[in-house]
């Protein structure tokens, strides 16, 4: 597995809960507000994407299959990691969100015999130093957290892992120069499943 696109994947997916969060405690006016938000978000990411291929989408049918996929991934990792922040801490949720780059590393590493160098390694663990040290020392949460945060916060490393997942499984099956339609087309489908539920 490419290990840079694993990190990439997941950054964007910790940019998308980092505007998130900020969205849902300084603009956010009801959950449709919301969704809707996250709508235009991953819509101006499709765009972007699809600028990066040159205004032309050229992929075979595994390759919309995955992508469908990608962008079903993207709306359920939104919508889990909001409900967490609103029922749960935001520090801890953060920092178990956002180590799902273990995830795509167990994957390629169980599924597909990819080893690890040292410096990926020493990369990963000041990864994990990056995502724990905002919670050391931090109040946040430190009431009763409800069950289902736990169901929904072991739900938001899944999704947020997956993204990564579905990222590598493409790379194998596709050509490179496809990356940006893939990506293209998986932010597209997101921003409609957003905007579909924001009238619910």
């Amino acid at each position: 597995m490419n290990l840079l696109y694993a990190l990439l994947s997941a950054s964007a997916h910790s940019m998308n809960s980092i505007s998130l969060r900020v969205y849902q405690t300084r603009l956010q006016k009801g959950t449709g507000d919301l969704r809707l938000y996250q709508a235009l978000y991953m819509l101006l990411a499709a765009l972007a994407y699809w600028i990066l291929t040159g205004f032309s989408v050229q992929m075979d049918t595994m390759g919309w299959l995955l992508a469908l996929c990608y962008g079903l991934d993207l709306c359920l990792t939104g919508v889990t990691v909001s409900a967490c922040f609103q029922c749960g801490p935001m520090s801890v949720t953060s920092v178990i969100s956002n180590a799902c780059v273990a995830l795509p590393i167990a994957v390629g590493c169980i599924f597909y015999g990819e080893t690890m160098g040292l410096f990926p390694i020493l990369g990963c663990v000041l990864l994990a130093v990056t995502f724990v040290l905002p919670c050391i020392g931090s109040r946040e949460g430190a009431g009763k957290i409800p069950a289902k945060w736990y169901i929904l916060v072991v739900l938001a490393f899944f999704f947020n892992g997956m993204g990564a997942v579905l990222l590598n499984i493409y790379g194998r099956v596709a050509a490179t120069s496809e990356r940006n339609s893939y990506l293209a087309m998986g932010y597209l489908t997101a921003a409609i499943l957003y905007f579909a539920i924001s009238f619910f």
